[in-house]
């Protein structure tokens, strides 16, 4: 197979990015905006290449087929594969025309480390989703190959210093997820963006994930409030990351939160749902018992005035 680099030339022949227009109408902020979510949709494409890539790839599609992740959901949330060779995004990204400067200022590149002075690419030998959503990435988000870790590493874009997007101001998947969040009157939240590949995998198109961080944030309720109107939300409680979901949607939520579900056992959803089936896991979501269950805690009667 062709390399990443020839192949996504040959699949995307546009304008590399120093011959690009900028619309002049638009103002210097919206116009580096648009460069970095151009930048990012690059590296995207050169590591959706890489996972589909013959050798490199390999190991990573193996564990991609572990955790239940159908070729369809995968390509549709972008989900690539950042292989361990230095500095070959780097490389790609010069052919595209991406100054050097800009991919280190964006996170993707790094110095000083792994041996070496020279450049090296940040997110190496990891899975890797656009953050805060595909179509729009202004961040990438790495995971290693391992069911036991959450998210290792999150690089996002800056404008003057400060990020184009903090860890609270979005969710991961709510563009795959709204039309099912409409005709299912409700939302299923895990905490890890990967799980959310597992759960669409598995035909809960539903379920949504904080971006960048396993924490609902008050905005973050707020979005998925919007999204389900009256309907309901589930929490998915798995793996280590679950707790903090948990109590961070309970505050956020408060009576929005129809119902948190634990994974049984403790185990990671995908090792769970791997031997489960999704009958089980649509029982175990919307189920009328689960033992694991911890439902949301009803609020605290009113005060009541006493004479005595």
């Amino acid at each position: 197979m062709a390399d990443p680099e020839q192949t996504l030339g040959e699949q995307h022949p546009e304008p590399r990015a120093e011959s690009r227009r900028d619309d002049p109408e638009a103002s210097p902020e919206l116009r580096l905006v648009a460069r970095v979510r151009e930048v990012y949709r690059l590296a995207a494409k050169y590591y959706g290449a890489c996972l589909a890539r013959a050798g490199a790839g390999a190991a990573a599609r193996d564990y991609v087929e572990r955790l239940g992740i159908t070729p369809p959901i995968a390509e549709r949330f972008q989900l690539g594969y950042a292989p361990a060779t230095g500095d070959a995004l780097l490389r790609f990204l010069e052919w595209e025309g991406v100054p050097e400067a800009l991919a280190e200022q964006l996170g993707l590149i790094a110095r000083g480390g792994r041996g070496t002075f020279g450049p090296y690419d940040r997110l190496q030998d990891c899975l890797v989703l656009p953050l805060p959503e595909a179509g729009a990435a202004q961040g990438l988000g790495g995971w290693t190959l391992d069911e036991a870790s959450g998210p290792q590493h999150v690089v996002r874009g800056r404008c003057d210093g400060a990020p184009l997007w903090a860890d609270g101001d979005h969710l991961f998947g709510l563009m795959q997820a709204e039309e099912s969040m409409v005709s299912r009157e409700g939302a299923v939240l895990v905490a890890d963006p990967l799980d959310v590949l597992v759960l669409h995998s598995l035909e809960v198109t539903e379920a949504v994930a904080p971006a960048g961080g396993a924490e609902l944030s008050p905005r973050q309720a707020d979005i998925l409030a919007q999204g389900v109107g009256r309907g309901h939300v589930v929490v998915l409680d798995a793996g280590e990351t679950g707790a903090a979901l948990r109590l961070s949607a309970l505050r956020a939520l408060g009576p929005r939160l129809t119902r948190v579900v634990t994974i049984p056992g403790g185990r990671s959803l995908a090792a769970w749902a791997r031997v489960a089936g999704r009958e089980a896991l649509v029982d175990l979501i919307h189920g009328d018992a689960n033992p694991d269950e911890a439902a949301a805690p009803a609020p605290p009667p009113a005060p009541r005035f006493d004479p005595n």
